[in-house]
């Protein structure tokens, strides 16, 4: 129950502190005119979200087919929320997928796996390097990524 309270106050911090000011939105001003683009304070990808925002998606695109998926399952069975999601499927056999996760309120990283096209998964925790010696001494997990060697 602490973990479910800590959650809800990081959560309402974020949605006051991520608050725009109304003229950053408004509709009577261009984009490009309401934020700097160089502002120090824009993150990284904002000069691609004006772009996105003035012209549009590229024409002329990929063809897309639609993909019958069955329900969202839970596949940690963890009490918390995980991160940086990473679902694989093996090309020669696409009923075996594996999967992994970031912990947010654990140290180690999950990782899952499923034989049965995602109808059932396990799931272990994937042990973390040792730390290392300096003053980046701690445990650091990032960005799961997976691929099968086929």
């Amino acid at each position: 129950m602490i973990h479910t309270r800590y959650f809800l106050l990081v959560v309402g911090v974020l949605a006051v502190a991520c608050h725009e000011p109304p003229e950053a939105t408004a509709p009577s001003r261009p984009l490009a005119a309401a934020q700097p683009a160089d502002s120090s304070h824009n993150p990284t990808w904002w000069n691609k979200y004006l772009y996105l925002a003035q012209n549009g998606p590229m024409s002329g695109g990929g063809l897309t087919a639609s993909t019958l998926v069955g329900p969202n399952v839970d596949v940690s069975n963890e009490c918390g929320p995980q991160s940086e999601t990473y679902v694989t499927l093996n090309p020669k056999s696409p009923s075996m997928l594996t999967a992994g996760s970031n912990e947010i309120f654990r140290v180690p990283m999950r990782a899952y796996f499923s034989s049965d096209g995602g109808s059932s998964w396990g799931g272990v925790d994937v042990p973390l390097p040792p730390p290392l010696a300096g003053t980046n001494d701690t445990l650091f997990g990032s960005d799961p990524t997976l691929a099968f060697d086929t």
